[in-house]
């Protein structure tokens, strides 16, 4: 900085000129030590500033700022001794007139350190003769290259003693032919950069040595040599023997000496400050110098070397170019500023950490196997074509950014305390552990690399980790102490084991559906309301040592199992955490901020558009994305045809409708994106409107029991039509029931029929609209076991048919026939879970839907304000995403996050003793096999009470009995169902053996019996289906069995 601030001074009415100063040059001095800091003498200056001024007139102060010259305050004590605090450092300068002091100028200059040129130790120069004479005419030049290391504004020139070199005098004027005067002479150069004049010195040997005998110039380095025997370890033959080196005993080492020894170690000699003659060991394959005081290694004439071990050593520079041989390298903890390893294409494992090496040539390293260079000051890492690598530690260096690509052999990487912006791991699958802790990540791009099992992003400026989700196999994640918000997509990743979550701005954790999972950190959090810890297992961790979750100010709400309640309750009231709700529900919608997307999804009859008078599509889904990322969630519309997404972070969310029969209809939009930008509590409206696409009228019909048969007591029916067609529907008769009158008698139906015949009854039904159903209750008094003409006991099967009309050019008309068989029950769980089909189906209903009816009764004494039910689908059984929900017995809002689905009923105020129910369908996956079974079942929420879970609804797809042959009549399995024993008896056929199998087909027991009757004690064995095929002297049949 050169400038001059004139200031001017109004003083009495009288103007004063400033004193005309003059501008100092800057002060430039060579940088002695390294670090960047000199001490100046700041008075040198004095004379350019008083530009001819009288100094005994004027007072001269030096300041650190301008504000400080200004207000003449903080002079520098110590100007003829001040050491810059900054490279480079301006240096203010006020300029006072003693007879008039409010007269002053400022000036400033800077101080400058220049560093020293950068030098590479040179090597001797050493000529052999024969004869000896002991001089010769050496080319000091030949080092000239060597030592101004790529600097163009380097100057070389050489000395005979250090003082002319120091001071630039009696420099040798023929460099390129000098002649020894002494053997071995030091050469002393001085190394100038021309632009600062600044310059270093240093030095190397001329040495005379007699041809035939190697000159080792470190008589250390020598007696190690002339140590080497058959009892120790320093020279190994190629066969791998220990050897003598001065085989002829007198004490030098001879060109043919040299050329047998295959394997060198000079370890753990301090004393050994070069390796100079080492040169002449041609067929060494193996060289270890660690623990030496060894600064510079040029091996590049050692063309058959393998492997180089020089750790821990004071190396500065190495040479290995050209050792297209060598594959493995370890110089750990030495001086070493670079590394240059380009075309070294058989080197496989490169251990160079703990060094200073800010530049590392790794071109054409094609079979580089292992990279570890940690501690350094490395900038950036050039990756391209080592398609080899497999490990690689670069921790606690500088590095900006890491590409790997099309690595295919990568495993590990260890980039942790960097200064990492940008990493992209693309096409890499086999990496299993990626650690990059302590840098300013904000994303990584793991394109097709899915296998990751331990990541450790921790310390970085994610404030959003969603790549995670595509980490199927993660077992261990680290993601404390960044921005991160939102951690929604963990639960999706099952083999997850531990988390550690600490210090980041997520609202809520659900770790529910990570089976494996050992431990968790997750303190610290200031936005942290909920956390789900519901595993539905057992786990040995206590709380205090597997699950701290302590300095959570705002955590609110804590899902467990319910065994461990108690466990996590106590924990919260020991560390003064008394706000925490502790349950094992707690799914309502989110707290703390978030927004809300809503919007009403209708039906255009009339095709003029959506307006009030369209009619609403209820329990409508839509599927939940996020720029463009799918979430695996939908919402639905409510019985009101209104839907609802709480979002908690920013984005654009898609919504697409997920329609039964997409083909039916146009949906507008097609899906909407609504952009969230700031999380505000603000709402978004966004509506669908359907129209029909062509004409498709279609029409569904179920049956579904409200209350179940029992001998003498009522049973309640719900009629369930609905149009999942594009044509409103009306038809007179057009709805059909039918029911054996023989077994009950019919009390009541909320709809009066329009017909009505024994056993059956009709029902109108006008302006049915797509997407609407409608229902209807029936209830019937069934037969009590007294009844003297057509008794009803417990476990006889009823039969309802239902038809609805028309069919002719419905698209669909299997379903426009519902039959509902119906055990009798002597008791019931008002809570439970049916398949309608029942439990057995045959195999060509694979990959057809099942339908199923929730029930739930509030058995307690007050009222419920709120009900959830929450069914997990199995995706290895249903196609999660056919799930349709038919009716619902009270408005409902229904979330699905993966195979997970809610049904809330808030604010339902259901009644002591008052009923409610679902009825939803759902496919089956197309590729079970016969003999496969699917299952269901629900946990029903009532407030905050722990959760009912319903029985498990199985249905087996099976073909049951169909070859049985006609005498199978004269044989009985009973009871059927069985807790204990089950009898087998034949009335006339010899039962030969009984063989049981389960529900997959995998035989379980043989049992021999030549008799008309046998038993099967069933009592160790779990509840569900079984099949027992009992081979008799006239053939061979199969009973279904079922255990309770």
């Amino acid at each position: 900085m050169k400038k001059i601030l004139l200031l001017f001074i109004l003083l009495t009415g009288s103007l004063y000129a400033q004193p005309p100063i003059g501008q100092p040059n800057n002060l430039a001095i060579c940088d002695q030590n390294s670090d960047g800091f000199e001490a100046f003498d700041l008075t040198v200056t004095i004379p350019e500033i008083l530009n001819g001024l009288n100094p005994s007139l004027y007072t001269i102060t030096f300041y650190t700022s301008l504000a400080d010259a200004q207000n003449e305050m903080a002079p520098i004590a110590n100007p003829m001794a001040y050491i810059n605090s900054s490279n480079p450092h301006t240096i203010f300068v006020r300029v006072l007139e003693n007879a008039n002091p409010t007269n002053f100028a400022i000036t400033s200059f800077d101080l400058i350190v220049n560093p020293l040129p950068s030098i590479v130790q040179p090597s001797n120069l050493v000529i052999y003769q024969s004869p000896f004479i002991g001089t010769a005419t050496f080319d000091l030049s030949s080092q000239t290259t060597f030592l101004i290391n790529g600097n163009s504004s380097a100057f070389v020139s050489y000395y005979v003693t250090e003082t002319d070199a120091v001071s630039g005098s009696s420099m040798i004027v023929s460099a390129t032919a000098f002649s020894n005067t002494t053997n071995p002479q030091t050469i002393y150069t001085r190394v100038e950069n021309t632009d600062t004049g600044c310059f270093s010195i240093t030095s190397f040997d001329l040495i005379v040595a007699e041809d035939g005998i190697i000159f080792f110039p470190d008589a250390n380095f020598k007696q190690q040599l002339l140590n080497a025997n058959p009892s120790n370890f320093i020279a190994l033959n190629y066969l791998g023997n220990q050897i003598t080196i001065d085989i002829n005993n007198d004490n030098e080492i001879q060109f043919s000496e040299a050329l047998l020894v295959s394997s060198l170690s000079v370890n753990s000699n301090n004393n050994i400050s070069q390796i100079v003659g080492i040169e002449y060991f041609q067929n060494l394959s193996n060289l270890s110098c660690s623990n030496t005081s060894i600064t510079s290694l040029n091996l590049s004439s050692l063309v058959n070397l393998k492997t180089l071990q020089c750790n821990n050593s004071l190396l500065t520079s190495i040479n290995v170019s050209g050792m297209t041989n060598l594959e493995n390298l370890y110089v750990n903890g030495n001086q070493l500023v670079s590394l240059d390893l380009h075309d070294l294409e058989n080197l496989k494992v490169v251990l160079c950490s703990d060094n200073s090496i800010s530049n590392i040539n790794l071109n054409g390293l094609i079979n580089l196997y292992q990279l570890t260079c940690t501690n350094n000051v490395i900038t950036s890492l050039n990756l391209d074509s080592l398609f080899d690598l497999t490990v690689l530690y670069c921790n606690n260096n500088q590095i900006s950014s890491l590409s790997f690509d099309g690595l295919s052999n990568l495993s590990s990487i260890h980039a942790d305390n960097n200064l990492l912006s940008f990493v992209e791991i693309i096409d890499c699958p086999q990496i299993y552990n990626a650690g990059f802790s302590n840098n300013i990540l904000s994303t990584i791009n793991l394109s097709g690399t899915t296998d990751i099992e331990f990541l450790s992003i921790n310390n970085n400026n994610f404030s959003d980790i969603n790549f995670v989700t595509s980490l199927s196999s993660l077992r261990s994640l680290n993601c404390s102490n960044n921005l991160v918000g939102n951690l929604d997509f963990v639960g999706s990743i099952l083999d997850l084991q531990f988390l550690n979550c600490s210090n980041t701005l997520i609202s809520t954790l659900d770790l529910s559906g990570n089976q494996n999972f050992i431990s968790l950190q997750c303190t610290n959090n200031p936005n942290l309301i909920s956390v789900f810890l519901k595993f539905g297992r057992e786990y040995e961790l206590t709380i205090q040592n597997g699950y701290p979750m302590n300095n959570n100010p705002n955590l609110q709400y804590v899902c467990v199992d319910e065994y461990r309640i108690s466990t996590f309750a106590n924990y919260f009231a020991l560390n003064n955490m008394n706000n925490v709700v502790v349950n094992s529900y707690c799914s309502f919608n989110p707290g703390g901020d978030y927004n809300t997307i809503t919007g009403t999804i209708q039906y255009d009859f009339n095709n003029n558009g959506c307006d009030t008078s369209d009619p609403n599509a209820n329990y409508f889904g839509l599927e939940v994305n996020i720029d463009g990322m799918t979430t695996n969630s939908s919402v639905y519309s409510n019985g009101l045809g209104i839907y609802n997404l709480f979002t908690s972070n920013t984005g654009v969310y898609g919504l697409v409708p997920n329609l039964e029969n997409a083909s039916y209809f146009t949906v507008t939009p097609f899906s909407a994106e609504v952009p969230v930008m700031t999380i505000d509590n603000s709402t978004t409206i966004q509506n669908f409107c359907i129209s029909a696409n062509g004409v498709h009228p279609d029409l569904e019909v179920v049956i579904a029991p409200v209350v179940p048969a029992r001998p003498g007591f009522e049973a309640v029916y719900k009629i369930v039509y609905k149009n999942k067609g594009n044509q409103v529907m009306s038809q007179n008769y057009g709805l059909n029931f039918f029911y054996n009158h023989n077994l009950m008698n019919l009390v009541s139906t909320s709809v009066v029929p329009s017909a009505q015949a024994t056993g059956g009854l009709q029902w109108d039904y006008a302006n049915l609209m797509p997407f609407e159903s409608r229902s209807i209750l029936v209830t019937f008094l069934i037969n009590a076991p007294t009844d003297t003409t057509n008794p009803v006991n417990i476990d006889d099967v009823l039969t309802f048919t239902s038809v609805i009309l028309p069919q002719t050019g419905d698209v669909a008309v299997t379903d426009n026939t519902f039959v509902f068989n119906q055990s009798v029950v002597g008791s019931y769980d008002p809570n439970d879970i049916t398949c309608l089909q029942g439990e057995v189906v045959s195999p060509s209903e694979i990959g057809e839907f099942l339908h199923y009816m929730i029930r739930f009764e509030n058995t307690g004494n007050a009222s419920a304000e709120n009900i959830v039910v929450k069914t997990e689908i199995n995706a290895s059984q249903f196609n999660v995403n056919s799930l349709q929900m038919i009716a619902a017995s009270h408005n409902a809002t229904i979330r699905r996050n993966g195979s997970k689905i809610e049904f809330i009923f808030q604010n339902i105020q259901l009644d002591s003793g008052g009923h409610g129910n679902i009825l939803l369908k759902i496919k089956s996956k197309g590729d079970l096999q016969e003999g496969d079974f699917v299952a269901k079942y629900a946990n029903i929420y009532f407030d905050y009470n722990f959760p009912i879970e319903t029985n498990e609804a199985e249905t087996l797809f099976v073909t049951l009995s169909t070859n049985n042959p006609e005498w199978s009549t004269s044989v009985s399995v009973y009871p059927n169902s069985v807790k204990d024993v089950v009898t087998i008896t034949s009335s006339d056929k010899t039962i030969k053996s009984i063989e049981l199998y389960d529900a997959n087909g995998r035989l379980l027991q043989t049992q021999l019996v030549n008799n008309l009757t046998t038993a099967l004690n069933m009592l160790e064995r779990a509840s569900g289906i079984y099949f027992i095929k009992i081979a008799t002297d006239s053939g061979s049949m199969i009973e279904k069995l079922i255990k309770n």
